[in-house]
């Protein structure tokens, strides 16, 4: 029987079921395989069509490079990673709502969405991104997740121009 704490309550695997998700701690390079896992399931999960989720896959996945310039915030079970958060802590954007780190990409496998591990990861890299310190935090979303963020009450911010990401939302810190 595996156990953890989560807030103040001890937990066992037994009693848990899928909430047995431990608390966000940073992957490294080596977890770059389960990293682009959880991205490919998610990805395949979403309501494209096959072809688009396919062709979308290459853009979404992580290279050993990207750990230049994201952090990894990643949950797991008793061993595999269920979901990722990828923010940028380096980088300071300027927007009309004030300074802000970028929350790159966020991924939940399939079977443990709708459990609170992804909203728990923004609030992790939000924690994180206070100490910057920074205003707020921008996410720029896919559309098939702009209505997960919406109904989390985030702030939709408009694109400044025609190149800019058409799904955007603001947290503020």
């Amino acid at each position: 029987m595996v156990r953890f704490f989560l807030g103040d309550w001890l937990v066992t695997d037994e009693a848990a079921g899928k909430n047995a998700a431990s608390v966000p701690t940073l992957a490294t390079v080596a977890d770059l395989s389960d990293v682009n896992q959880v991205v490919e399931q998610a990805v395949m999960a979403w309501p494209l069509s096959e072809r688009l989720r396919r062709l979308s896959l290459p853009l979404l996945t992580y290279t050993e490079a990207d750990w230049q310039y994201y952090q990894f915030l990643v949950l797991r079970d008793c061993v595999t990673i269920t979901s990722i958060a990828a923010w940028d802590p380096h980088t300071r954007l300027t927007t009309e709502h004030g300074s802000a780190a970028l929350l790159h990409g966020l991924y939940v496998l399939p079977d443990w969405q709708g459990q609170g591990l992804g909203w728990r990861l923004v609030k992790a890299v939000a924690e994180r991104a206070v100490a910057l310190p920074v205003d707020g935090l921008l996410i720029k979303a896919e559309r098939t997740a702009a209505s997960y963020f919406k109904k989390r009450g985030l702030l939709a911010v408009p694109a400044a121009n025609r190149q800019d990401y058409p799904y955007q939302f603001w947290l503020n810190l």
